[in-house]
């Protein structure tokens, strides 16, 4: 990751942001972030730790090879592309929960690029009226301009690759919407 210093003037305010604010202008973004929606230990209580440790090195995998393709592809990869991580940070009383979360992801589950951020750290990003003190920063995720990077990966598929690829424009939209319970849509009743 490039520490808050060393970004340069004119980026620096994108660091202090996150969502849709982080690109200079208001496209729709996706998030490109590795880890799960939920704690490790729900996670794990689904889908095994070694389901854990699989979903989050297939998701370093790929968003990997989305930030490869981006580079190759976008017009304007300094704008349409960052790369300064993602924070996620807590307040005095989620510390010991979210310390916990790291030492598991760092330790059982193997995310050893993960950082443990104090409240010296946290708060000058933050700063101390927010209230924030800890956060584990994940330096590889990152925010993508995904409606120019949808559109440039297609052009570029099909520039490419022309007799392995058809790319069909202006489908019809969706004519009408119904609700289908979970035994008609196969689910057994599950949900």
């Amino acid at each position: 990751h490039t520490p808050a210093r060393d970004v340069p003037a004119g980026e620096r305010e994108f660091l202090f942001r996150s969502g849709t604010a982080v690109l200079p202008h208001t496209r729709p973004i996706k998030m490109m972030v590795r880890v799960y929606p939920c704690s490790s230990r729900e996670f794990m209580s689904h889908h095994g730790e070694e389901g854990a440790r699989c979903y989050l090195e297939l998701a370093r995998r790929g968003i990997e090879i989305q930030k490869r393709l981006a580079r190759l592809v976008l017009p304007d990869v300094s704008a349409q592309l960052r790369e300064h991580g993602s924070l996620y940070v807590g307040y005095a009383e989620d510390e010991v929960e979210l310390r916990a979360e790291y030492d598991v992801l760092r330790g059982r589950l193997g995310c050893s690029e993960i950082e443990w951020w104090g409240r010296e750290r946290v708060q000058a990003m933050h700063g101390v009226g927010s209230g924030l003190v800890c956060g584990v920063f994940f330096p590889g995720d990152a925010v993508i301009d995904s409606e120019t990077y949808a559109r440039c990966l297609a052009e570029w598929t099909s520039r490419e690759h022309s007799d392995q690829v058809r790319v069909f424009q202006h489908v019809p939209d969706v004519v009408s919407m119904r609700e289908v319970s979970p035994q008609d849509a196969g689910g057994g009743g599950q949900r």
